[in-house]
């Protein structure tokens, strides 16, 4: 495996089990991933408590299995009380999902955690040829500024986009049939991307 390693992209699911109690229950709930680790972080807060916390994960954001729990009581009446989880030796180029039952009042919201391993390359794009919303996805745990400037055969520059985040969208609908090339630059680092797409 290269620098560039394992990337996450967080990004909030669907509220598909959470009641309004849930949401003023649970202050929040994210995950930051590293080495194939993800470490998941969530608070209870103050004036809330709940008697245990069972902590699940998915591949298909539909079928859960219990991973791991938080027994006794969580919370407190009189404070915000916050808690971490690590999920160890996660599979690679897979979404994973995961969600709290929180004792006897229900599930949180879903969060989902896209994992990739960049292997030899220095970005991921999918699908290609491009879909009506394609992702091109490069290593940015940094949050630096990004500019991706894209391309015809002939050399004529098309579009320019700029990104902190760890990804651009490329729509099918913005090109026409043809084969397309593109660089990212990244802000303090005189290296470029390259790579090409195709639109059919």
């Amino acid at each position: 495996m290269n620098l560039f390693g394992l990337l996450l992209i967080l990004t909030f699911g669907n509220a598909i089990q959470c009641s309004a109690q849930n949401e003023d229950v649970l202050d929040n709930f994210v995950g930051t991933e590293f080495n194939r680790n993800i470490l998941l972080n969530w608070s209870i807060t103050e004036g809330n408590t709940c008697n245990g916390i069972d902590i699940l994960h998915s591949t298909d954001s539909i079928n859960f299995t219990f991973i791991g729990d938080i027994e006794g009581i969580c919370g407190s009446t009189s404070e915000t009380i916050y808690y971490d989880f690590t999920h160890a030796d996660v599979d690679e180029n897979t979404t994973h999902y995961y969600k709290l039952q929180l004792g006897s009042s229900g599930f949180s919201w879903i969060i989902s955690i896209d994992v990739f391993d960049f292997d030899q390359r220095e970005y991921r794009l999918g699908p290609n040829p491009l879909g009506t919303e394609s992702m091109l996805v490069i290593e940015n745990s940094n949050h630096v500024k990004m500019t991706l400037h894209i391309y015809d055969l002939n050399g004529g520059h098309l579009q320019t986009e700029t990104t902190s985040n760890s990804f651009f969208l490329l729509e099918e609908r913005n090109y026409r049939n043809g084969k397309y090339l593109f660089t990212i630059s990244k802000e303090g680092d005189t290296d470029l991307i390259h790579g090409d797409f195709i639109v059919d």
